[in-house]
C-alpha cells in the first residue's frame, strides 16, 4: 500500500521554487565595479577648482554673464578719464594755449609791415582753413592715443620726424620766451624805483637826450633830433 504525501493531498496549487538566475549571482561583481567608478569620479571632482556660488534664481549662463559684467564695470572704472566741468573751461584752455606774447607784440608789427588791415583777411583765411583744423587734429589724436607728440607716430614710423621737429621747435620757443620773461621781470622790478631809471638822462648818453619827465609837449614843426631818456634806456 502506497503512502500518500500530505503536500499533494491539499487542494491548493503547488508552487515550484526555481533557482535564482545568474543575474542575481553576478550582482556583487556589478556593485564592486560601480563602487570603483564612483570613487574615481569623486577623486576627479576633488582636484577640480571650486566654482563660484550660483546667483539666486539663475543658471550657469546668467552667473557667467553677471561675472563678466562685473569685471567689465571694474575695468571701465579704472580707465575712466576726467572730463571738463564746463565748455567754457575747454575754450579758455585752448585760448591760453594759442595766445601768447607773439600775438601781443609781434602780430601788430607784422600786420603793419604787410599792409595793415589788408593783412588780416589772408590771416583769417589761413587761420580757419589750415590752423584750426590742424590744431583740433593734433588734440584729437593725442586724446585718443594718450601719448606724446613723438610716441603718437608709432602707427606710422615714417612720420616720426614730425614729432621730433615739434619737440625741437617747442624747446626753441621756450628759450625765446624765457628771455622775454626775464626782461619783463627786470623792467617790473625797476619800475618800483624813485625816480624811474628811464625818466632822466644819464651822463654817458649824448647831449641830444631829454628827460622824459620834463617833456610835456613838442611842437609839430620842430626839427630837433632829441631823443627821450626812456627810449635810450630801453634801447
Amino acid at each position: 500500500m502506497a503512502t500518500s504525501n500530505p503536500a499533494f493531498e491539499s487542494d491548493e496549487p503547488v508552487s515550484v521554487v526555481r533557482p535564482e538566475s545568474n543575474e542575481r549571482t553576478s550582482e556583487p561583481a556589478t556593485q564592486r565595479a560601480t563602487g570603483k567608478s564612483s570613487a574615481k569620479v569623486n577623486q576627479f571632482q576633488q582636484h577640480q577648482p571650486t566654482p563660484p556660488p550660483d546667483l539666486p534664481g539663475s543658471g550657469s549662463s546668467t552667473r557667467t554673464s553677471a561675472l563678466l559684467e562685473m569685471n567689465l564695470m571694474k575695468n571701465i572704472q579704472k580707465v575712466q578719464r576726467d572730463k571738463w566741468g564746463k565748455d567754457i573751461e575747454f575754450l579758455l584752455s585752448c585760448i591760453a594755449l594759442s595766445v601768447g606774447l607773439g600775438n601781443v607784440w609781434r602780430f601788430p608789427f607784422t600786420a603793419l609791415e604787410n599792409g595793415g588791415g589788408a593783412f588780416v583777411i589772408p590771416y583769417l583765411i589761413v587761420l580757419l582753413l589750415v590752423g584750426r583744423p590742424i590744431y583740433y587734429l593734433e588734440m584729437l589724436i593725442s586724446q585718443f592715443s594718450s601719448r606724446g607728440c613723438i610716441n603718437v607716430y608709432d602707427a606710422s614710423p615714417a612720420m616720426r620726424g614730425i614729432g621730433v621737429g615739434q619737440t625741437y621747435s617747442t624747446f626753441i620757443v621756450m628759450t625765446y620766451y624765457a628771455s622775454l620773461m626775464a626782461v619783463t621781470m627786470r623792467y617790473l622790478i625797476a619800475s618800483f624805483g624813485d625816480p624811474l631809471p628811464w625818466s632822466e638822462c644819464r651822463e654817458e648818453w649824448n647831449a641830444t637826450c631829454i628827460d622824459s619827465r620834463l617833456v610835456t609837449n613838442m611842437a609839430e614843426n620842430s626839427t630837433a633830433t632829441a631823443v627821450s631818456s626812456a627810449e635810450l634806456y630801453f634801447v
